[in-house]
């Protein structure tokens, strides 16, 4: 993937660092893992930081028992994550230098951030007051760290509004907007998000 000095990209467990022209621009990194355990998934930093969520499942997590990430500079390190142990649905690396993480069951949806002291917040995607039958789409992240979390559900009239919600770097989720100031009193109304996790902002937004 790109990021802003170049390109970047994991061949086997060494992450690899190359400018724009194809010469190599970093030194490469040996992923620290050992045997039993594997990668899970990956994301890119726009300065090149990569995180890569590790299993081990006979530590007694079968999901993802620890992040490590490595930065252009040299930079490296982990954020552990096995006492929630996330069965990963998604990742993302974040502007402040942590990690996003998506918890996905079949009965729970979570989203998990990691930084340098451990967990700093952990937001369920299905419980929204009022609302049942959830249906979200992959948080966007903007250039401070934001996240946007856009959701549907069906209320206690059996519509279906839209809500889209704004979490700040340390966990404070705020309403931003609805479809409620939208719905018509005499009819049933059914409001959708277009495009899935296609949704998208600009930076900064």
């Amino acid at each position: 993937t790109t990021y802003a000095g170049g390109l970047v990209m994991l061949d086997n467990n060494t992450l690899k660092y190359y400018s724009y022209t194809g010469q190599s621009n970093a030194s490469s990194y040996a992923v620290p893992i050992v045997s039993g355990e594997s990668f899970v998934r990956v994301a890119f930093g726009d300065t090149g930081r990569a995180a890569i969520a590790v299993s081990k499942p006979s530590t007694g997590c079968s999901g993802v028992h620890r992040v490590e990430y490595h930065d252009p500079s040299g930079t490296s390190g982990s954020f552990s994550t096995i006492t929630q142990c996330p069965s990963i649905g998604q990742i993302r690396a974040l502007p402040d230098g942590s990690v996003l993480l998506q918890h996905q069951t079949l009965y729970e949806n979570k989203l998990f951030k990691y930084g340098a002291a451990g967990l700093v917040y952990n937001i369920n995607m299905y419980s929204v007051p009022g609302y049942s039958q959830m249906w979200y789409s992959w948080p966007q992240v903007d250039s401070a760290g934001n996240v946007v979390i856009v959701r549907s559900g069906l209320n206690s009239s059996s519509d279906r509004h839209t809500l889209v919600d704004v979490v700040s770097p340390t966990g404070t989720v705020q309403r931003v907007w609805d479809t409620l100031s939208m719905a018509q009193s005499s009819s049933a109304e059914s409001f959708r998000y277009p495009g899935g996790e296609k949704f998208a902002m600009e930076p900064g937004a």
